[in-house]
């Protein structure tokens, strides 16, 4: 259910979105890492890392079932950096307040909350560079949070290769990884829509320096719902995970990832 934000939420907010106007937040969804602005702005409760440049974008969009439209016409906004090199957040019209012009976004890891169309200008997503109209009609939500799914023989092959493991290199695993996921509430991450973000400084260098001995306990951890976050560790050590479609969810590439190393075996 929608709810104003408190004053610490507000001041949060405020800082990270200077643009923000009081009367038009309000905080429609938690924080939660199951789903960003991009999925969110599909109609998807999952998360999609935005595509770089502008026209990678708008074809990232287009496989979902929208086309660029005309800014007074459109229901979804695309936001980037440096004329469209960088491409960074997505929003939509808010379907929570849908009779008060307010649009929509979920802020990376963070909150989804209203604001008004280009509120949120700033040095964080940039500006808005493109609109997108559905081309069919779409729902609230076309699908609900994915959750990984494996079966009891997969599970059994994960547990068998982790355990066998050296119990040393596990503990030293076991640290620097939580080291490593506590710089992910950092201020300059919370909002960020990129796995990839995450993916950087010394505590991330550090569970990397622990070599690919340690690859079946990040398979191990990626079937976690959140697990999807180690898919930049895991490639590491192994080739990057292949493509697949523009628009496809970083839950799917996970799941690509982890069923391409159990076929390695």
């Amino acid at each position: 259910m929608a709810r104003p934000p408190n004053e610490y939420e507000w001041r949060e907010l405020a800082r990270r979105f200077p643009g923000l106007v009081w009367h038009d937040v309000e905080i429609t969804d938690e924080p939660t890492r199951q789903y960003n602005c991009i999925g969110y702005s599909m109609g998807l409760r999952q998360w999609i890392n935005p595509d770089s440049p502008l026209t990678a974008f708008e074809q990232q969009y287009g496989t979902e079932g929208f086309v660029v439209a005309p800014a007074d016409t459109a229901s979804v906004d695309g936001w980037g950096k440096d004329d469209g090199a960088e491409m960074t957040h997505g929003s939509r019209q808010s379907t929570t307040r849908p009779q008060t012009g307010l649009w929509e976004s979920k802020l990376g890891r963070w909150f989804r909350i209203t604001h008004g169309r280009d509120q949120l200008v700033g040095t964080r997503y940039g500006t808005v560079l493109t609109h997108f109209l559905p081309s069919f009609a779409r729902g609230e939500e076309t699908e609900g949070v994915s959750m990984p799914e494996y079966g009891d023989d997969e599970l059994r092959q994960i547990a068998e290769q982790s355990g066998r493991v050296d119990p040393g290199l596990k503990a030293a695993f076991d640290e620097r990884l939580t080291a490593w996921k506590a710089t992910w509430d950092g201020p300059e991450l919370l909002t960020s829509e990129n796995t990839y973000d995450f993916a950087t400084g010394p505590e991330f260098e550090a569970v990397v320096g622990l070599g690919d001995g340690i690859v079946p306990l990040i398979i191990e951890e990626m079937t976690q719902p959140d697990g999807f976050f180690l898919v930049p560790l895991l490639e590491q050590y192994r080739d990057p995970v292949p493509p697949g479609a523009p628009a496809e969810s970083e839950q799917s590439r996970r799941d690509r990832a982890i069923r391409a190393w159990l076929a390695s075996l």
